[in-house]
């Protein structure tokens, strides 16, 4: 380690004191903290969680709420945190990131999130279909769902989302989620899409290879208030005139 720290500094060496200003790079006995970094390195962090017993991790997860008051929850980094630690969390969030939190595959706890807007979760392998109804059912007057990378999910998680009435943007990033079924099913049969009426939806981004003719069709039907439909490049290059519409900007 002490060699590696030797051969950085003899590189630091050979930078301009103007290069080094630009890109923001200051020596170890130079650089200095913000209050709130400070702070932050004083307080719990993710990495306090690991391999530690369930009764410290709710000590700690009590004393992490406190010391992060804004509005916005980031819970990137707690790979090692369950599901049932978050029923603990106060109700005053309108923003909520997971990533990579894979020990968290339920949400009925989000029933506390009374005022939460938005929601992303990223990079979850773990998470069902049946989930993402569990977390409509939670927090139905979401405004923002985004979902990226979980590979789990398939098509079908779209009709729940469809019932959430105050939904206005919804990202389901995944390039291999599965929306057909076979070459004339759909995932989601004929009699779902038509129980699908929803008229908030305005910003729709699906990215996936497997994204369909007869899906997009579907979504155009059911979706009454979407303005901007946004899907992968492999998906435009397909593009029919089935796609076309008066009022939706597709991209």
């Amino acid at each position: 380690c002490s060699s590696d720290l030797t051969n950085l500094a003899k590189i630091l060496e050979h930078i301009t004191g103007a290069r080094k200003k630009a890109i923001g790079l200051k020596a170890r006995d130079k650089a200095k903290l913000t209050d709130r970094q400070v702070r932050a390195l004083r307080g719990a962090t993710y990495i306090d969680f690991i391999n530690v017993p369930k009764a410290t991790q709710i000590k700690l997860w009590d004393r992490y709420i406190c010391e992060h008051r804004e509005d916005r929850l980031d819970l990137s980094g707690f790979t090692m945190l369950e599901a049932d630690i978050l029923e603990t969390v106060p109700l005053r969030y309108s923003e909520l990131v997971l990533y990579q939190n894979n020990r968290i595959n339920s949400f009925s706890w989000l029933k506390r999130f009374s005022g939460l807007k938005t929601l992303s979760i990223w990079f979850n392998n773990t998470i069902q279909d049946e989930a993402i109804a569990e977390i409509a059912e939670a927090v139905p007057m979401l405004e923002v769902f985004e979902v990226h990378s979980c590979m789990s999910l398939t098509g079908r998680a779209l009709l729940p989302l469809s019932q959430m009435r105050m939904l206005n943007k919804l990202v389901i990033n995944n390039t291999a989620c599965r929306w057909q079924e076979k070459s004339y099913e759909t995932i989601i049969s004929d009699q779902e899409w038509e129980t699908v009426d929803n008229k908030s939806l305005q910003v729709l981004l699906i990215d996936s290879y497997n994204l369909t003719l007869d899906v997009i069709a579907f979504i155009l039907r059911g979706f009454k208030a979407l303005q901007n439909f946004i899907m992968c490049p492999a998906m435009l290059d397909r593009k029919s005139t089935r796609l076309n519409s008066s009022h939706i900007t597709i991209s």
